[in-house]
């Protein structure tokens, strides 16, 4: 059921973005965000029944491949989970269900190793709407920083905002549940002087008292971010 928000705040999201990296751990900092889980934390389900309960974000997969037919398959195998659980972080899974796993040794453009999986959010760590809507109208949002996964690209990129453009959320945005899960539908523009908006639909996927991270579908089945903010009581 969507909600609206009854008050006006404005959202600062990450428009360039620097070349400083950061790991996971150097994004959050050393205290969890609730309902954020690293790829190092995601557990892999054994069995589908396991599955029972949980929410389901949706389909993910990855590949690596090696510059000829004599890749080590254990490296590629590493790499290609490892942005499998990449992506999952960065969509709010807390656990993945891998359906297919295919290493090939053979062809002229070197070794692959592919994983199709399923990604889930365990019922513990999901947000309420009511919760989620009160920090938005009790807050400002400062500090972007931001994560990106490409599934054509090496892995995630953990990036620092060095110019910020403001996107307002006028009190007409929509925060709403959909199976499980709490998006919020925000107007974006490049900058104040802009008239022209366009409307961009995040997930909540983490909310604590002090921080709140929002993930997008930037090119459909291709490439996701998780956006950071520090949450800042309004005067």
């Amino acid at each position: 059921m969507k909600s609206k928000l009854s008050t006006a705040f404005f959202l600062f999201m990450i428009f360039h973005l620097g070349t400083t990296s950061l790991s996971f751990g150097q994004l959050i900092g050393t205290k969890p965000i609730k309902g954020f889980t690293s790829a190092s934390d995601i557990q892999q389900l054994r069995d589908h029944s396991e599955t029972k309960g949980f929410i389901e974000i949706g389909d993910a997969y990855s590949k690596a491949r090696g510059v000829t037919i004599f890749s080590a398959m254990n490296a590629l195998n590493n790499r290609a989970k490892k942005k499998l659980l990449e992506e999952a972080a960065i969509r709010g899974a807390t656990h993945v269900w891998i359906e297919n796993r295919l290493p090939d040794d053979a062809g002229m453009f070197g070794r692959l190793v592919s994983y199709h999986a399923v990604l889930y959010r365990h019922p513990d760590v999901q947000m309420d709407l009511i919760t989620v809507k009160q920090a938005f109208v009790d807050n400002d949002l400062r500090s972007a920083s931001r994560m990106v996964i490409n599934r054509n690209a090496f892995g995630a990129k953990y990036t620092i905002a060095e110019n910020l453009s403001l996107i307002q959320v006028d009190p007409e945005t929509d925060i709403f549940e959909k199976n499980g899960r709490i998006f919020v539908e925000i107007k974006i523009r490049k900058s104040s002087a802009e008239v022209v908006s366009t409307k961009k639909e995040y997930e909540v996927i983490a909310l604590d008292d002090e921080s709140i991270m929002l993930s997008e579908e930037m090119e459909e089945n291709k490439k996701y971010a998780a956006h950071l903010f520090k949450l800042s009581k309004k005067k």
